[in-house]
């Protein structure tokens, strides 16, 4: 963190900017993808709830007009949170977070989660497919050049670490096809060693094949500070997936990269949550949720290789 808020004074990095939403009857619109293209239009789904919830929460496909990110009424919509979008050969994949009651608490206010997988060839037949362990935020996908599947997993959270050893880390497992996407395969997945220091937690939310072959990683890292405030960042790295090796880990957004805006509460006011990269003729742009409250995007490099060089 230290090194990245030098690299932004020295290099005087530009200021993000906030996105603009309407049509969702006056609440927050965060924790959004990229935008993606799908049959000529520009989308982007987007985590949207009121602002004193976390888990009355809907994914919307939103479309931009004259400035402005609308909702597109024509496409589904989701009960789950913090959407991803990619795609698995001709199949559209979408996804996100499903939180329900946890029957093992005691409290009927206490929740878990899931991470559920919808695909199909057009936005409008997407249909449930794969869901993930319960517990389990943070699983992504991408086809590799072996044609077999990488899957990144983040079992549980730091609070089960005391127990387990592994909460809030990342994994890795390959699979054959989105087929094999199951739970049984998905606990299979080795923890990368040494990812995270004591106290800290993270997971994946995108990743790229680069050009010298290697996986480019967009992911987040977060902390607990004082009084109860979340500190959370965007974070990049190279995976190797035959060695499994880890490098050019590095924190490229923060909070603090956008002008003050609107929190959730003031203990998220620290919060980037990656949610996508968006690469086009004018570089790399980094888009994600802040605050838990809105949404921005940012350079980040000029090109994708040079990104993760």
């Amino acid at each position: 963190l230290q090194e990245f808020k030098q690299q932004e004074e020295i290099e005087k990095m530009p200021r993000g900017e906030r996105l603009k939403f309407k049509g969702v009857g006056g609440k927050d619109v965060y924790n959004i993808t990229a935008p993606f293209e799908v049959d000529g239009v520009n989308y982007i789904l987007g985590r949207v709830e009121p602002r004193g919830s976390h888990t009355d929460t809907e994914s919307m496909f939103f479309i931009k007009e004259e400035g402005y990110w609308i909702p597109d009424k024509s496409k589904p919509i989701f009960e789950m949170q913090d959407p991803f979008f990619t795609k698995i050969d001709d199949e559209l994949i979408v996804g996100g977070v499903e939180t329900f009651r946890d029957k093992n608490s005691k409290s009927s206010d206490e929740v878990t989660w899931k991470t559920v997988f919808y695909k199909g060839k057009n936005l409008n037949d997407l249909e449930k497919f794969a869901e993930g362990p319960e517990g389990m935020k943070d699983i992504r996908v991408i086809k590799l050049p072996n044609d077999k599947i990488g899957v990144f997993t983040r079992p549980g959270s730091l609070k089960t670490r005391e127990k387990d050893g592994i909460g809030g880390n990342i994994g890795y497992i390959e699979i054959d096809s989105l087929n094999e996407l199951n739970i049984e395969n998905i606990n299979k997945a080795k923890i990368i060693e040494g990812f995270f220091a004591k106290g800290e937690w993270g997971g994946v939310n995108e990743v790229h094949l680069l050009n010298n072959g290697k996986l480019g990683v967009l992911g987040h890292i977060a902390f607990n500070g004082k009084e109860k405030s979340k500190h959370y960042y965007g974070i990049i790295f190279s995976f190797d997936s035959e060695s499994k090796q880890v490098s050019g880990k590095k924190i490229i957004s923060t909070a603090g990269c956008f002008n003050d805006g609107e929190v959730k509460k003031e203990s998220l006011r620290d919060v980037f949550y990656s949610g996508g990269l968006k690469i086009d003729n004018n570089g790399v742009r980094i888009y994600g949720g802040i605050g838990d409250a809105e949404a921005g995007s940012k350079k980040v490099g000029n090109s994708l290789d040079d990104l993760f060089s």
